[in-house]
């Protein structure tokens, strides 16, 4: 089915609403963080804090889609930025991103001390379309001869959905991780055992559980304020019942959508004159289910 313009951008900001209030949880961030950067981390839900954005630029007033957090105890920040689609000038955003957090911190700071540190900035970008990733992931000035040693240097940490398999992603402990293997999965009944996992291990969840289902299966099911109703009231079996029943309701609608079209077919290739014989080879029918068509 085609879709607008309007539409696909519609359907790229929720998804980034998505996984924007996943990572917006401090306790989900810091499994995020544990299990795809750096599993020896010591980081806490009680060692970290949403930092107020107010470094960005007017430039990017209007932009909400980054997440930072900073450790209480030191001035690491960790600048998250979750992408949908391929952004070739991702390398400088994440760069200026990062600048602003340093100039923000320093400013409010004495930094004409001996010893002064300097924030450090953890650049990350979520990426989870369907595309490999293949923007640089490293600005780098002065490579060559004499200058080799000197300039800007940056770099950020890519987290691309193409990189795990499903099991790795089912298997984590992240509901980004079980986000991003539900969107990967090639079969609804897949889907639909990755959200039951949420369920039973992330049972305060259900509102993100319920965004996460309402995404998933937004072309297929409609969920009505009943359903919504039997997630917040924790009625999970009944609740995958619900999603299942009207997932094989609406491969009935789209099985009897096509076998219409070839019903209608057949019909317009008989009608023209040709032969049963020629439409068969066509269509891949049998003379019967042909013959079937045509009493219709």
């Amino acid at each position: 089915m085609y879709s607008s313009g309007s539409e696909l951008e519609e359907s790229r900001k929720k998804h980034d609403e998505l996984f924007r209030s996943l990572l917006n949880d401090k306790e989900e961030f810091v499994r995020f963080i544990k299990y795809f950067i750096n599993p020896e981390s010591k980081l806490t839900k009680d060692s970290i804090q949403k930092y107020n954005r107010s470094f960005v630029t007017s430039k990017y007033k209007s932009r909400n889609s980054d997440i930072v957090y900073k450790e209480k105890s030191r001035k690491i920040y960790y600048l998250i930025e979750h992408q949908s689609t391929i952004d070739y000038n991702m390398p400088y955003r994440m760069l200026e991103y990062s600048y602003e957090i340093i100039r923000d911190t320093v400013e409010k700071e004495n930094n004409k001390k001996k010893n002064y540190k300097y924030p450090n900035v953890i650049p990350i970008v979520l990426y989870t379309g369907n595309l490999k990733w293949k923007v640089p992931k490293v600005i780098g000035f002065f490579r060559d001869g004499l200058y080799k040693d000197v300039g800007l240097s940056f770099k950020y940490i890519l987290i691309d959905t193409n990189d795990y398999n499903k099991e790795k992603l089912f298997n984590s402990e992240s509901m980004v991780g079980l986000a991003m293997q539900a969107e990967k999965s090639n079969t609804n009944e897949e889907a639909t055992q990755v959200i039951e996992k949420m369920f039973i291990e992330r049972p305060h969840k259900r509102e993100e559980i319920y965004r996460i289902i309402e995404y998933i299966f937004r072309d297929q099911i409609d969920l009505n304020e009943n359903f919504e109703k039997t997630i917040k009231y924790g009625e999970v079996k009944k609740a995958m019942v619900t999603v299942r029943e009207r997932l094989k309701e609406n491969n009935k609608k789209i099985l009897m959508q096509e076998r219409n079209k070839i019903n209608n077919i057949v019909k317009n290739l008989i009608n023209i004159g040709m032969k049963k014989e020629d439409v068969l080879k066509i269509t891949g029918l049998s003379i019967e289910e042909i013959n079937k068509i045509t009493k219709e």
